[in-house]
């Protein structure tokens, strides 16, 4: 079984450790530390060593501090033993208290679906079947996804020689999948899905754009557009990882697909393809795929409790590119900032950027109220 919660998404090792293989503990560090660490300061946990008193992000140590802290997690919700370890039944109670919740109505400028709620969780997938059923005038009558169809595609033209062994992977693959695949049919309706490439034939204009804006330094083969939207007929890209196997399908450095739910073609303005677009970029451009998700949820988190929002920014032409965050960024290359634009367009296809690695590594936000924000 997957984890539920978005805030856990793509951390293999939290996802083993869910599955009973592994445990956090003293010594432990990276990413998925820092991960656990992020969800405890959610829950009102200060952890001044662990931040630097709240000058930086979490340290990703697993260290004293945090084995206090869990330790108290553990009294708290009745855990044993009550060691500071965080081993399966950790990870389920975490799971749980992230699990997506319906957020509130936000119908002003575009924010993309990236961001979920202002507690940082996404949105309560079960509850949008309807929305999007009428928004689009598709219902997924016959329960399919057509990424599903597309592995079990891949998986024939893989092994066809060797059916029996393709059958028994492919339902191997079904069970990983299934939950995910849930969660799109309840976010999207599946009735279509494109490789990028021949969606932007739909309108000459958007290749044009797209080619103005981001030139040779995205790689559209691990990207596909679906019709569909996320809550509040929000526009947002998923990254989806896809097991080893099938990678060969995809470009070498890719670890999985982004899928952009986009809505009905007719009713996409430009603008808000590139505000889409700038997150594929991201995740094209740094060692960990999915860290955009994640960026862009920390900086709602933090700009809806300092009274500021993730897509608010300053623009100054000596401000560095990497003060600016995962929404920010998007929303600036939806604005046609041309410094960023810039930054973009100077990169090669899959060519790690230090500068978006430090962007994607600490939240940023700020308070559209204030002089010279715009979002």
């Amino acid at each position: 079984m997957l984890l539920k919660s978005p805030r856990f998404f793509g951390f293999l090792e939290l996802q083993r450790i869910y599955e009973g293989q592994g445990q956090l503990e003293r010594g432990s560090k990276g990413d998925a530390v820092r991960a656990i660490q992020e969800a405890l300061l959610t829950l009102g946990y200060s952890m001044p060593v662990t931040t630097l008193k709240g000058k930086s992000p979490p340290d990703g140590v697993y260290g004293s501090e945090t084995i206090l802290t869990i330790k108290d997690i553990q009294f708290r919700y009745g855990l044993q033993p009550m060691d500071g370890i965080l081993g399966q039944d950790e990870m389920a109670l975490f799971d749980r208290l992230f699990e997506p919740v319906n957020p509130p109505s936000n119908a002003q400028s575009h924010h993309c679906g990236n961001c979920y709620n202002e507690a940082g969780n996404a949105p309560n997938l079960s509850s949008l079947q309807n929305q999007n059923s009428s928004a689009n005038g598709h219902a997924n009558s016959n329960g399919q996804h057509p990424f599903l169809n597309r592995v079990g595609t891949e998986l024939k033209e893989a092994g066809g020689h060797i059916r029996n062994k393709v059958a028994a992977v492919k339902q191997k693959v079904i069970k990983v999948a299934k939950p995910i695949i849930a969660g799109l049919k309840a976010i999207d309706i599946p009735n279509t899905i494109t490789p990028l490439e021949d969606f932007l034939d739909y309108d000459p204009s958007w290749l044009d754009a797209v080619d103005q804006t981001f030139g040779a330094s995205l790689d559209y083969r691990n990207i596909f557009v679906n019709n569909g939207l996320g809550f509040d007929g929000r526009q947002f890209v998923m990254f989806l990882p896809v097991p080893g196997f099938l990678r060969h399908r995809l470009p070498t450095q890719a670890r999985g697909i982004l899928l952009m739910q986009m809505g009905p073609y007719h009713a996409l303005t430009t603008n808000i393809l590139l505000h889409e677009l700038m997150h594929c970029w991201q995740s094209q451009h740094v060692p960990e795929q999915a860290r955009f998700m994640r960026n862009a949820i920390a900086s709602q988190r933090a700009g809806s409790k300092h009274g500021g929002s993730a897509y608010a920014y300053q623009y100054a032409p000596m401000k560095r590119f990497e003060e600016y965050g995962a929404e920010q960024l998007a929303q600036m290359i939806e604005n046609g900032e041309q410094s960023i634009i810039d930054h973009v367009r100077s990169l090669k296809a899959w060519e790690i950027d230090p500068a978006l690695e430090t962007s994607l590594s600490t939240p940023k936000w700020d308070d559209a109220r204030r002089a010279g924000v715009t979002e």
